[in-house]
């Protein structure tokens, strides 16, 4: 257990140092398709939890916006099932319209571990929002950094994409309009505005 802990510490840190190699390492590993439906399942949740964390921890401006997910967890962690399956579909998809060469299952294994890693930020998060407020704003811009960076690197050594440059614009196109979707999905969880 102790070894399999040292191993997700190594591996997190090269995702940081070196995304790419992070990459090519996971996908050669042949880890079985049931394993990479778990792994997303499991971020679901985990990322569900923390969001229920934060916004206990918080309260204010996150109750209003994510009230509703924590009345509803169940149907919050679909949401980020689903959110997490559309964007694991895009990524796939737009890269082969570009001339990209990664799979599905390889697309899935690689935005889930993307997604465990922002959990792991998440709980660093929390734990600094309860004791340190300001830090935690700081580690909630560094996510986003993180995010972006792994995003970028690994989608291009899941295509054979050799531009980061064109990656990056690709992504963002790619982002903008999983969000727009994604704003659609979340919306029956949204407060109704004042006054309606």
């Amino acid at each position: 257990m102790q070894a399999d802990l040292q191993a997700l510490r190594q591996l997190a840190a090269l995702s940081v140092r070196d995304p790419r190699s992070a990459a090519r390492w996971l996908m050669a590993q042949d880890i079985p398709a049931a394993a990479r439906w778990m792994l997303l399942g499991l971020v679901s949740v985990a990322s569900t939890i923390m969001l229920n964390l934060e916004i206990r921890a918080d309260g204010a401006e996150l109750g209003q916006v994510f009230g509703a997910m924590v009345e509803r967890p169940i149907l919050a962690a679909v949401l980020q099932a689903a959110a997490l399956l559309l964007m694991v579909a895009a990524v796939h998809r737009v890269g082969l319209i570009f001339g990209g060469r990664g799979t599905f299952a390889d697309t899935m294994l690689l935005v889930g571990w993307i997604q465990l890693l922002l959990v792991a930020v998440s709980v660093v998060q929390v734990v600094l929002l309860v004791a340190f407020p300001l830090l935690s704003g700081l580690v909630g811009l560094a996510a986003m950094a993180l995010f972006l960076w792994l995003f970028v690197n690994f989608v291009a050594e899941l295509h054979g994409f050799d531009s980061i440059a064109k990656v990056a614009l690709g992504s963002a196109i790619t982002l903008i309009l999983a969000g727009f979707l994604l704003s659609l999905l979340l919306a029956p969880l949204m407060p109704a505005p004042m006054g309606v």
